[in-house]
């Protein structure tokens, strides 16, 4: 959906006073952050920000100056700004130069990992959200992240989960990720599961990284390979070189599940990853995730998204 059926679809005073700034900067481009609607949300946001942190180590920014806060940190946020800094993240993903750096990712597709490309496409996104909470008093480092995301909560968990803002917020989050994978993945559609299937998944995957055998394959990658790229400041190798172990324990689940729109492949991997990060506001999935990563990072330090 483009920046004129956005706006024409909301008839919030917010929508009147971004006018003006989208007419005016449509040529940039924006994505949606997390929206938890209970307190378990801010669990999962915590696990998000903490896993997906990596994925801006060592990585270009699209924008050439760090992102810039214009104060002291906010104390709460209204369900206005929510939907502002959504709409803005989405409009830099469509129209701006992160949008051209997604297409570069798709570009990599025969000469790159899966994982590297992920972690590319991840970079972005959480990049272009620090570059647009900087006005909104946000520093640019993983506790804004975190600080955005309960902020937000706090905002959204008194509301009625079926009114026009949560909705709103609920598309912008879609339309961001779409935007992400198409690009990136030449991905056209993000499958629709139900949450008992994403638990499924979620659980299941968390089962096979903390497998005993798996664990000790990952302990001895760790010892013989990556521990030197660490040690040669090559931190992104080693992320990708942890992540690209971990992927048969996706594919082993997709194989389980047996869902057409899920198909065990590299795609599918990515996919799953999508599906289980757009829902970590579930407390079983945030917790699931959350036990595989812990497992993995106690036999390879590196930092990975699970």
């Amino acid at each position: 959906m483009n920046v004129v059926a956005r706006l024409a679809r909301r008839s919030t005073p917010a929508a009147a006073r971004l006018q003006g700034r989208w007419t005016a900067t449509a040529r940039f481009g924006g994505v949606a952050p997390w929206t938890q609607q209970h307190q378990s949300g801010l669990v999962a946001a915590k696990a998000t920000a903490a896993a997906n942190w990596s994925t801006m180590r060592g990585a270009r920014s699209f924008f050439s100056e760090a992102p810039t806060n214009f104060g002291s940190p906010p104390t709460s946020l209204s369900v206005n700004q929510a939907i502002a800094i959504s709409e803005t993240v989405l409009m830099y993903m469509e129209l701006g130069l992160p949008g051209d750096q997604l297409d570069e990712i798709l570009k990599e597709r025969s000469s790159s990992m899966v994982v590297t490309r992920l972690r590319k496409m991840l970079s972005v996104y959480i990049g272009t959200q620090l570059y647009v909470l900087g006005p909104f008093g946000f520093a640019g480092d993983q506790q804004s992240i975190e600080h955005f995301a309960r902020l937000q909560m706090q905002t959204l968990q008194g509301m009625d989960p079926n009114c026009d803002e949560i909705k709103e917020l609920q598309k912008l989050s879609a339309e961001t990720w779409n935007v992400l994978v198409k690009r990136s993945f030449g991905i056209k559609d993000i499958p629709e599961l139900t949450q008992d299937q994403i638990r499924f998944a979620a659980t299941r995957v968390s089962a096979n990284l903390q497998d005993p055998t798996f664990l000790k394959m990952i302990e001895d990658l760790y010892n013989t390979e990556i521990k030197t790229l660490v040690a040669e400041g090559k931190q992104d190798l080693a992320v990708d070189k942890l992540q690209d172990a971990l992927v048969p324990c996706y594919i082993n689940v997709l194989q389980a599940m047996n869902v057409d729109s899920l198909p065990a492949t590299d795609e599918g991997y990515v996919l799953l990853q999508v599906c289980m990060n757009q829902n970590m506001a579930d407390p079983a999935i945030a917790q699931a995730i959350m036990s595989g990563f812990s497992a993995v990072q106690a036999r390879a330090p590196v930092n990975v998204q699970v």
